[in-house]
């Protein structure tokens, strides 16, 4: 007791020494168990393979020995369900085997339609009637989209057709030539003659008169080539929005209008610029001048702020103090405004 009771406590080192020396025993002691009880030094992979055959042959005796206390017990007393059972398996062949039976007598004794026919017209249904198989009745139709004319001779050379086949076709075959097409003489007098009796009553347009463009309305419009009832009221809303036109070529700025029309138009059209409604640029505010097709948002914005800045415009000269104003766009505002109303 004297030597437990100096030697109980120990140092860290020494208990972690022990420690380990008690791992490793624990480890010793689990191989051993191992290989004592589950390993099996003399068991190769060949030995596995017998081993995994005997489990097998194993499982066979066990069904044979259910199988006869299977048989004690139920007592077979006939052999009717042995019998029913074996006769269950071979039902299913022998229902093929009729099956097939029948079809082979429906082969020998298949009967076909004949008649007469032209290979270059009929119809893969009546080929199919004749004893033509599917596969070369689509060949035949093949070569004829592409334009071929079909003969007893070509039709041997035709995919799918067996000479048993020909031989019974060939006799109905039947080609109808074509009817030659008719020539007509070119006669010139006839010709006129004919067209003089067809254009006769024809109704001839009448050619449009000329329209001035400031005061025509939509009816008047119409009457033009190629203006219609929606051409007619686009070139007037855009007249009225401008005021009316200074110059003919102006037509064709309308949104919509194609220039084969305006050129078509622009012989009969003609202007009286005295018709041309000037407003006051004194009294309109930028919302007003911005519906102007020639002034748009930001030059509005500056005639209108110069304005206010320096007080009304005395005359139209005046726009040419503001800077972002050319000269050319502001002759062009000189025959729409005016600081007086007219």
């Amino acid at each position: 007791m004297s030597w437990y009771r100096d030697n109980i406590y120990l140092r860290k080192e020494d208990r972690v020494h022990h420690v380990n020396i008690l791992i490793i025993l624990c480890l010793f002691f689990i191989i051993k168990i191992y290989l004592l009880f589950f390993y099996e030094p003399n068991l190769t992979k060949v030995d596995q393979g017998l081993l995994e055959e005997t489990k097998k042959v194993f499982v066979i005796e066990r069904d044979t020995r259910k199988s006869k206390k299977y048989n004690k017990q139920k007592s077979f007393t006939s052999s009717n369900k042995y019998k029913t059972e074996y006769q269950k398996g071979n039902s299913n062949q022998k229902s093929w085997e009729k099956k097939n039976t029948q079809k082979q007598k429906v082969k020998k004794t298949q009967t076909y339609s004949l008649f007469q026919f032209d290979p270059n017209k009929i119809s893969q249904d009546s080929m199919l009637l004749l004893g033509i198989s599917k596969y070369a009745a689509s060949n035949i139709l093949k070569y004829r989209a592409k334009g071929g004319k079909l003969t007893a001779e070509k039709l041997k050379s035709i995919y799918g057709i067996d000479e048993v086949t020909i031989n019974r076709i060939t006799p109905y075959i039947d080609i109808k030539k074509n009817k030659p097409t008719k020539t007509y003489t070119n006669n010139s007098e006839t010709n006129k003659q004919y067209q003089q009796k067809k254009y006769k009553n024809k109704y001839t347009r009448k050619t449009p008169s000329i329209i001035e463009i400031n005061t025509a309305d939509t009816t008047v419009w119409k009457s033009l080539p190629g203006i219609g009832k929606t051409y007619s009221k686009m070139i007037v809303n855009f007249r009225s929005k401008l005021g009316g036109f200074f110059h003919v070529d102006q037509v064709s700025e309308c949104y919509g209008i194609p220039d084969s029309v305006f050129v078509k138009i622009k012989p009969f059209l003609v202007i009286d610029t005295s018709k041309i409604k000037k407003r006051n640029i004194n009294e309109m505010n930028s919302d007003a001048l911005k519906s102007h097709p020639y002034v748009n948002w930001r030059k509005a914005n500056h005639i209108v702020k110069y304005r206010d800045m320096h007080g009304n415009y005395a005359t139209m000269n005046d726009l040419y103090k503001l800077h972002g104003l050319s000269k050319k766009y502001i002759d062009t505002l000189k025959i729409y405004f005016d600081v007086n109303e007219k």
